[in-house]
């Protein structure tokens, strides 16, 4: 699920440690003129169809993810699909996010998560809300009864060992540890849908802890440093020393263009892991997006094409050289 903080940056910037790496990346920088867009329609409702590459032609696309905006632009329902085959045939579950806002603003004050799996003939349903404060976050967490009746984790601890045994496998159900864990997604607010489309875009952040040779954990804090063109984001120990590190660089426009993570190496020196290359169109839009590894191989790559309108059309994700999945995106208006 989501890392345990209310919102993680959008991280920009990059340093290159690596002369091969370098020379892959610079390609990114060539950024062209900004041409001017077609105005936008209000998105109502966002669909993601996907199907694996490289198979019989016209297998079939299935929905992974839906996401409904209210006139605001806010995403206050997102649904996410999953598909496994079994001795039953093809199984199928069903992630439901439903955010409420305060008033005007972006910042939720609840949100219910639906947990529904079909295995055979046999319909499992859990469902779990959490309350957030106005800096978003979690204030109470909830466990809904089979009628529908919400139980506030106090409760539950009040009402003895197999409410609170209700309450872990419900929070379970979503990989939550604690409370605190959930949070808001990365796009909520974002402004190019194809964010809010493809949130892996952003760079994830650093650890908050770090394994010790005792088997305690370190605690870590994360620091900026700012660049001429960008930022560094460091994750460091309490002594000062570095385990690892994003740098990236910013185009003319202000957009990602490269992300260097690096992690302690020999002697205390950086040890670069991946290079994430991307490249935008004449309309600022990202059209591509590579990740080398450490040898500068890629060893990822997101290609996207885009409609007349602006929106997202389709995305194509390959490995190592060889298409693995294909997207396509299907989009209801406001009027």
């Amino acid at each position: 699920m989501m890392p345990p903080k209310f919102l993680t940056a959008l991280l920009v910037a990059v340093f290159l440690y690596n002369p091969c790496l370098a020379q892959a990346g610079d390609a990114a920088l060539q950024e062209q003129e900004i041409a001017p867009t077609p105005k936008a329609r209000k998105v109502k409702v966002a669909r993601t169809y996907e199907r694996e590459a490289g198979k019989a032609k016209g297998k079939p696309y299935r929905l992974v993810r839906e996401l409904h905006f209210d006139s605001l632009a806010r995403i206050y329902l997102e649904k996410t699909f999953t598909y496994t085959t079994s001795v039953f045939g093809i199984d199928s579950a069903l992630v439901m996010q439903e955010y409420t806002f305060r008033d005007n603003t972006n910042q939720p004050v609840f949100l219910k998560k639906t947990y529904l799996s079909i295995v055979g003939k046999e319909r499992l349903k859990n469902e779990v809300g959490y309350a957030y404060n106005q800096t978003g976050e979690v204030t109470g967490m909830f466990v809904y009864q089979p009628d529908g009746t919400p139980v506030s984790s106090r409760q539950a601890e009040e009402a003895g060992p197999s409410a609170r045994g209700s309450l872990q496998e419900r929070a379970g159900a979503g990989n939550v540890s604690s409370p605190n864990a959930p949070s808001i997604p990365t796009y909520q607010g974002m402004s190019s849908r194809g964010d809010w489309i493809m949130p892996t875009r952003a760079p994830q952040r650093p650890p908050s802890t770090i394994p010790q040779g005792n088997g305690q954990q370190e605690q870590t804090s994360t620091v900026r440093e700012p660049l001429a063109n960008g930022y560094i984001l460091k994750e460091v120990t309490s002594t000062g020393r570095v385990v690892s590190e994003q740098k990236v660089l910013l185009n003319a426009r202000h957009q990602v263009s490269h992300v260097i993570t690096s992690h302690e190496g020999q002697k205390g020196k950086p040890k670069v892991v991946s290079v994430t290359n991307y490249v935008h169109d004449t309309a600022g839009r990202e059209v591509e997006r590579t990740t080398l590894n450490q040898a500068g191989k890629v060893v990822l790559r997101y290609a996207h094409t885009y409609t007349p309108q602006g929106q997202l059309a389709t995305t194509v994700i390959s490995e190592k050289g060889k298409k693995k999945r294909e997207m396509k995106y299907a989009y209801e208006f406001y009027d």
